[in-house]
């Protein structure tokens, strides 16, 4: 028992000996080997409780354009993404695994289409008229690469179908599609030739 400076009675927290000052009986104690962590049914309502709601609010942001990562991060719990990434593949009383997987591709390909509708206000310098060409094209190219990751069978850059040909997969290089604005043809309006 030990009193702070106002003379109230202190309890302190059990202390563990440092290993410089511990017996050989109190290091067998100390380094005790076994697992530290089990899954009670207390651990597992607490993860659902966490999680549960957590997962609501990932999926909407998801469907949204906000990634997993970035959800988890602003977060004021500071929770793990490994942990969620554990929850998601447990079998809670709610939902199975399976039905989460499924959610998330849902709210995936939401997102992908969400991500796409970014892209024309980007290219057209309307969010951000300052912006360096070279970033918006970064940005741009990034929101077609994550809607293809995360839509593959909308956005993914190939298509495979069975044809009268041999059923091989199609290939489509995006690529390779001119503009038909990128060689300007001339016209005269009114004694003025203009290139359009």
């Amino acid at each position: 028992m030990s009193f702070d400076i106002t003379g109230s009675c202190v309890t302190l927290p059990n202390m563990e000996t440092p290993s410089w000052l511990a017996t050989h009986d109190n290091m067998e104690q100390q380094h005790d080997l076994s697992p530290q962590y089990t899954s009670t049914v207390r651990d597992i309502a607490l993860r659902d409780a966490i999680y549960e709601p957590l997962f609501e609010r990932i999926l909407e942001n998801i469907a949204n354009g906000i990634s997993l990562e970035t959800t988890i991060q602003d977060d004021p719990r500071n929770l793990s993404l490994a942990d969620f990434k554990l929850w998601m593949a447990s079998s809670t009383s709610t939902t199975t695994p399976r039905d989460r997987r499924r959610m998330l591709r849902e709210a995936k390909a939401e997102g992908a289409d969400t991500l796409l509708d970014e892209v024309l206000p980007i290219a057209d310098g309307t969010d951000n008229p300052m912006e360096d060409v070279e970033r918006s094209k970064l940005r741009i190219k990034a929101r077609f690469d994550l809607a293809a990751a995360w839509a593959p069978n909308r956005y993914g850059k190939s298509i495979t179908g069975a044809s009268s040909g041999g059923g091989g997969p199609i290939t489509i290089n995006i690529g390779q599609v001119e503009s038909p604005y990128a060689n300007p043809r001339p016209i005269e309006i009114d004694g003025n030739t203009i290139n359009v």
